[in-house]
């Protein structure tokens, strides 16, 4: 044990890097993609630099640049598609062990919060500082074209009426479980189920009052629930509605290549005149479409899907629509973050304080 033990640590982007987490740890490393879809690939990374550094064949040396931004920044798409592979080049250059941007998590109300980046060398901290400045400037370069942008529900309403043709996802983005929020606000169904569009199809709503009179009612049968606006005053009010029991799933499982997750279930799809609602009697994010379909739903019915998550959801379900719309609400994951009561927060910071995205050059360690 003791200076012959190599600690190293896989981290989720969204974390927020400290100076006593790097020096607890001889490596960190974080995923590349958000949604995360690399996580196998890293942890193979990490492991094969642990078992380096314990066979004293490298001795890692980390360096950080703080970037001071905050965000939703998706890789599959541009330019954050173009800074993975930036980094991934990075890391072929002699001596360069790992590269990670850390985006950190935008309510995080922590003096360490913010996107860093995140470098380790063979044994030339220097470089490592170097290495670290120059990815963050490129980062800086791009970071407010990459940052998620949100509409109001009625923004996203008004876009979905005026493209009849096309198809869309609607992110429920601030009650994602996925980041704290309790699933169960009713600010986005309440007023698609208003619309008059109809062929909807929305998961997962967090109720277990609606999904054990679903399951004691059983398939087939019509009942009229109250469903969400239950859990925090996030919620908004409850949604009253007349549906039948369409189909249950016991459990659903993560499919092979999905966003990871434990089974979810049991859930009920419940079948209304404007589309049917996905109800889970749990905290869940809306991850796969097997969500819908092990409740014997077809996806290509749906001309609006809407989802209880950020951007992980992506993974499962970009290739079913033709434009993505993130919705912003009034609950726990607001991203209107200058409304926030932020205290320990280092400032400025972007997109608060009229600030810039920009390297501040300052050094964690």
């Amino acid at each position: 044990m003791g200076s012959s033990v190599k600690i190293g640590a896989l981290l989720d982007p969204h974390a927020t890097l400290s100076a006593r987490m790097l020096n607890a740890a001889d490596l960190l490393v974080a995923y590349k993609e958000y949604p995360h879809t690399d996580i196998g690939e890293r942890a193979r990374e990490l492991f094969a630099l642990a078992v380096s550094a314990w066979r004293r064949e490298i001795r890692p040396q980390s360096a950080v640049a703080p970037l001071r931004a905050l965000g939703g920044f998706a890789t599959l798409r541009s330019p954050m598609r173009e800074f993975v592979a930036s980094m991934k080049a990075d890391e072929k250059a002699a001596g360069v062990l790992s590269v990670s941007l850390i985006h950190g998590f935008p309510w995080a109300d922590s003096a360490d919060n913010g996107a860093k980046m995140l470098v380790y060398t063979n044994d030339d901290r220097q470089r490592a500082q170097v290495v670290a400045e120059a990815a963050g400037l490129r980062f800086s370069a791009i970071c407010e074209e990459a940052a998620q942008s949100y509409l109001s529900v009625a923004d996203c309403i008004a876009r979905v009426r005026a493209s009849p043709d096309k198809r869309f996802i609607i992110a429920d983005t601030c009650d994602n479980p996925g980041g704290g929020a309790d699933g169960d606000s009713t600010h986005l169904l309440a007023p698609l189920w208003a619309s008059g569009i109809g062929k909807i199809g929305v998961a997962l709503v967090n109720d277990a009052t609606a999904l054990d009179a679903c399951l004691a009612a059983g398939v087939g049968r019509t009942l009229r629930l109250s469903i969400g606006g239950k859990l925090s005053h996030f919620s908004g009010p409850p949604f009253e509605v007349e549906g039948r029991v369409a189909g249950i799933a016991k459990s659903v499982s993560p499919p092979p290549g999905a966003a990871p997750g434990a089974p979810v279930g049991p859930i009920v799809r419940l079948a209304t005149d404007c589309g049917d609602i996905i109800i889970t009697g749990r905290r869940r994010e809306a991850l796969w479409r097997e969500l819908f379909t092990a409740t014997g739903a077809r996806l290509e019915d749906y001309r609006v899907i809407a989802l209880k998550s950020s951007n992980h959801f992506r993974a499962g379900f970009a290739d079913l629509t033709d434009e993505v719309l993130s919705a912003a609400t009034p609950t726990a994951m607001n991203t209107d973050l200058a409304a926030l009561p932020f205290r320990r927060l280092p400032r400025p910071m972007w997109p608060l304080d009229g600030a810039t995205c920009a390297n501040q050059g300052e050094q964690l360690v």
